[in-house]
């Protein structure tokens, strides 16, 4: 039975990418398919669009993001972060109307295996990590649109931020820390967090950023990729050892850098990928992977502890973001489109984001799509 006050087309449409090719997209429709027991529908009400899911696509492959939604080769189906609402269920403790938050593909809809269902939400049947197949249970009273919006963007980045604050402060203590890809919503979170701990924090981004980072005050300093090139000496850190978070993957900004910084490097982590073409990504240094990472300290917290601690940093980073993000959003295929070919590129600047909203795929196919 659909939920009142959603609406339901006649069929699932889906915003489907060609792995071979990112910039090319379509839009695929199939008809809705009755439910099998365990299994229930969600519409999705809204998701976000950042450079993260760039990352997803990029790294498709060697991380199995393109598992979470299969779809026909060579199309792929990126996954967001969004909030759904059950529209039909088959599942004990999902009700009509109950309302989640987690990894969608960018769709009207989504119907999801359900292994396991409380009142925290829900696990859903995948082989995937943890982090991936759990679907939190919301409670939406009071919050408007915009609130609901802030959540989607920030929750599922900042965690991420969270366990590296976490890490840096169990095994480096007060080592200062530079971070590539400065401009991401994820650095910027880390460096909100580390600098609330007096850690000194060197923010490393493209020439076009420099000026707007700068004015955020989450980084000690901001220098762009370009100053770093041509002048080593303008990475400004204090004596001792320093740790890099490279999210960006770039083996010209590791040589840069490691030139900088000298016998000062005391580790590596490499937490994402965006390099550009033909830019190899270096293979040296440690692999952070969020999620294994997010399961290994919420154990060894305790989920409830974890939770808490987390439900508290990001009240902090929430408020904060009210000064400066922007949020805009997206209603019809054809303005997704435009959005995802930007988050490919980096068009998505740091203080904006972009919210795509229930039924944005149903009114207008993009023309500038590619056919099958």
């Amino acid at each position: 039975m659909a939920s009142e006050g959603h609406e339901q087309p006649d069929g699932v449409e889906v915003l489907e990418t060609d792995r071979r090719d990112l910039t090319r997209t379509r839009v695929e429709r199939s008809p809705r398919q009755p439910l099998d027991p365990g299994e229930v529908r969600l519409g999705i009400d809204h998701f976000a669009l950042t450079s993260n899911n760039a990352t997803y696509a990029r790294l498709g492959d060697e991380l199995g993001y393109w598992e979470l939604f299969p779809a026909l080769p060579p199309w792929g189906r990126v996954p967001a972060w969004g909030h759904l609402v059950a529209t039909e269920s088959r599942v004990a403790g999902i009700e009509v109307g109950d309302r989640f938050h987690g990894l969608v593909p960018m769709a009207t809809e989504v119907t999801l295996s359900v292994g396991a269902a409380g009142g925290h939400g829900f696990t859903r049947v995948h082989r995937g990590a943890a982090a991936y197949r759990f679907y939190r249970r919301l409670s939406t009273d009071g919050l408007e649109e915009a609130d609901l919006w802030r959540q989607t963007l920030l929750r599922p980045l900042f965690i991420t931020s969270f366990v590296l604050d976490r890490d840096h402060a169990r095994r480096h203590a007060s080592t200062g820390v530079v971070l590539t890809s400065a401009s991401s919503r994820t650095a910027i979170g880390t460096a909100y967090l580390l600098t609330g701990r007096g850690v000194p924090v060197t923010g490393l981004t493209s020439a076009r950023h420099v000026a707007t980072l700068r004015g955020l005050g989450c980084y000690t300093q901001v220098l762009s990729y370009d100053d770093l090139a041509t002048d080593p000496t303008a990475l400004r850190v204090r004596p001792g050892e320093q740790i890099v978070c490279d999210f960006a993957g770039s083996a010209r900004i590791r040589a840069h850098l490691g030139a900088a910084l000298g016998g000062s490097l005391a580790a590596w982590i490499r937490i994402g990928d965006l390099r550009e073409s033909g830019d190899g990504a270096p293979d040296e240094g440690e692999r952070f992977f969020a999620p294994d990472v997010i399961a290994a300290q919420a154990r060894d917290l305790g989920p409830a502890a974890f939770d808490a601690e987390l439900e508290q940093a990001l009240d902090g980073i929430t408020a904060w973001s009210g000064e400066w993000l922007a949020v805009d959003a997206v209603r019809d295929a054809g303005a997704l489109g435009t959005a995802w070919r930007s988050a490919l590129d980096g068009g998505i600047g740091p203080t904006g984001a972009v919210i795509a909203t229930l039924g944005s795929l149903r009114r207008a196919d993009d023309s500038r799509s590619s056919p099958d």
